[in-house]
């Protein structure tokens, strides 16, 4: 719980002393923490306490494992990992404290500007296909998972990607084959059916935040809520793209999106 991640402020972990809760979920909870041996701050992420079953710690092995990768991953639009232990049985990490708010914030005002589209979407692709050659998959693309960390010397908007290589497996059934992971609005068709985690299926939830950014709006119609349905339009609904294309928004990026949302993993681009 909340009241329970509160608590925990002014504890120690290893040598990080926790010092706000930034934020706090059904995985777990994200700490403003000093690094108490090079005296930094750090972004504290604690995951639930495994239970002390053989699935658990198992899923806790595995947690460590992703972490490690995606440590592997060192690329200035991912956000680092600095440090992975443990707490009771209970994986934590210590990464990089980014200092802006998620890229969904800037969607309240709307969508963004053409040419910042594009900048996040360059920074991103190239975050992806350093991961690639790792042979990992983000698993949960979307504005919520892409942080702002500041400026580029363009003056362009900087961006990191985080929760790396984590996501889909956190969030999946201990030993269960056929679990939906990753969420609903941003899912690729092949995840909707249960299958597994391709490069390719980063492109298509790259494809859905980028729709997003561009128009304001998710590719397909809003009203639905149920998740059954929503997971039938990414297997079969058609991109709905605006029926004015507006005009500082250049013709060929249709194409470009559509071929990020393709229904099969080979239609889109590796």
């Amino acid at each position: 719980s909340a009241d329970a991640a509160e608590a925990r402020v002014g504890e120690r972990l290893d040598h990080f002393r926790i010092v706000e809760l930034l934020g706090a979920g059904g995985m777990g909870a994200v700490y403003k923490a000093v690094d108490e041996s090079l005296q930094r701050y750090v972004a504290l992420k604690v995951v639930h306490a495994a239970g002390g079953s053989t699935a658990g710690n198992r899923r806790s092995d595995k947690i460590i494992e992703e972490a490690r990768a995606q440590a592997r991953v060192s690329h200035p639009n991912v956000v680092h990992i600095y440090y992975v232990g443990r707490d009771e049985s209970s994986p934590f990490f210590a990464m990089e404290l980014v200092s802006g708010p998620p890229l969904a914030e800037l969607l309240d005002k709307g969508p963004l500007e053409f040419a910042e589209v594009i900048n996040v979407a360059l920074q991103l692709v190239d975050a992806l296909e350093q991961s690639a050659a790792f042979d990992i998959v983000h698993g949960d693309i979307k504005p919520s998972n892409i942080l702002i960390a500041g400026k580029q010397k363009s003056g362009r908007t900087l961006v990191k990607l985080s929760d790396f290589g984590l996501a889909q497996r956190l969030s999946k059934t201990d030993g269960q084959t056929g679990s939906i992971t990753g969420t609903p609005d941003y899912l690729p068709p092949e995840a909707a059916a249960g299958e597994p985690l391709l490069q390719q299926s980063d492109m298509y939830s790259l494809g859905v935040t980028l729709f997003q950014l561009t128009f304001g709006r998710l590719p397909y119609p809003n009203e639905t809520t149920s998740l059954m349905q929503k997971l039938e339009q990414h297997t079969s609904d058609p991109v709905k793209f605006p029926e004015t294309w507006p005009l500082d928004v250049p013709e060929p990026w249709r194409d470009v999106l559509a071929r990020m949302m393709a229904k099969k993993p080979a239609d889109r681009y590796a």
